[in-house]
């Protein structure tokens, strides 16, 4: 008797993880766009550094954005990958 994971399990556990960390990025993208936005509606710039600090978050919210169409392409390919076993 074997205690390896079948392909079934492993495909599946395949594409919820990359679920998990598509939502795990979008909820980043609403935090990063949160901060953006209260960067933006400070009027005060106490120690200089607000421009800078609202270049940062658009910098990284770019990065973050960036991910999206790479990831969606493997959770489309895990998804098929899976159909194909459950078919099979």
């Amino acid at each position: 008797m074997s205690s390896r994971p079948s392909q079934l399990a492993i495909s599946t556990s395949s594409v919820q993880r990359l679920l998990k960390e598509e939502s795990t990025y979008r909820a980043e993208l609403t935090s990063q766009e949160s901060r953006l936005r209260n960067l933006e509606q400070e009027t005060s710039d106490d120690d200089g550094n607000r421009e800078w600090s609202v270049r940062q978050e658009k910098q990284a919210i770019a990065e973050t954005k960036a991910v999206f169409a790479p990831l969606r392409e493997k959770v489309l390919a895990a998804a098929s990958n899976l159909e194909e076993l459950l078919v099979s």
